[in-house]
């Protein structure tokens, strides 16, 4: 091999690199973002409220109970919507 072709094949995987961390950077600050934000937006409040409901049994059947459940759940464990 001669020293042109790993230059260039060593911009490429350089090239390559960055591009990655950009993606990775991106990804990454609309994840954190959306974690921040999305616990408080008012449909999740609605649906908490409404799910609150279910389980007590004022309303919904029981399609509405095992979703509302698992809901309630996620909510607890992956959002800040309660803390």
């Amino acid at each position: 091999m001669d020293g042109k072709y790993i230059k260039t094949a060593f911009k490429a995987f350089l090239v390559l690199v960055v591009v990655g961390f950009i993606i990775q950077a991106l990804s990454l600050g609309v994840y954190y973002y959306n974690r921040k934000n999305f616990s408080e937006k008012d449909h999740i409040k609605n649906e908490k409220e409404r799910c609150e409901r279910v389980l007590e049994g004022k309303e919904g059947d029981l399609t509405d109970y095992s979703y509302c459940k698992n809901f309630l759940k996620w909510l607890n464990v992956n959002t800040t919507f309660n803390k």
